[in-house]
């Protein structure tokens, strides 16, 4: 973990907001298509969705993370997001069953996880944007 020069936080913010549309588009395109096979890929791209919200809020407060578990340390460590935290571990939880064991996944557990993802975007998403306006306006 190492700590962001003050020049490069509105960069990074910016970085990770961008992921998070592009994850998100991605879980919809999914759904949309409705291909069951795809269902766990959309699970993980929920999960890819709720990290890049709590990397863009760690960007913000001066911290870049290097690894899954950092950003976990991280997340327990900061107080006003500590309501993101048990669907963050759920949500980790199912992408990592659906990459690592394969397990098929269903229709509703992908709208679920998407769901969660949406939650912890309103948790914590909401937190960036008063802490760094700056990295919301127009470039």
């Amino acid at each position: 973990m190492g700590t962001l020069a003050p020049g490069d936080v509105v960069r990074n913010v910016r970085l990770h907001t961008q992921a998070v549309t592009d994850n998100r588009a991605f879980v919809g395109r999914v759904i949309e298509r409705g291909e069951t096979r795809d269902y766990g890929w959309g699970v993980t791209g929920a999960f890819s969705m709720a990290l890049h919200v709590t990397r863009a809020y760690f960007a913000c407060r001066g911290d870049e993370v290097g690894s899954h578990t950092e950003g976990e340390r991280l997340l327990l460590k900061y107080t006003d997001i500590k309501a993101a935290v048990a669907p963050f571990k759920a949500l980790k939880q199912l992408s990592e069953t659906a990459r690592y064991y394969n397990q098929p996944m269903s229709e509703k557990v992908l709208k679920d996880s998407l769901a969660m993802a949406e939650r912890i975007d309103r948790i914590i998403g909401q937190q960036t944007r008063q802490r760094c306006p700056g990295a919301f306006d127009s470039p």
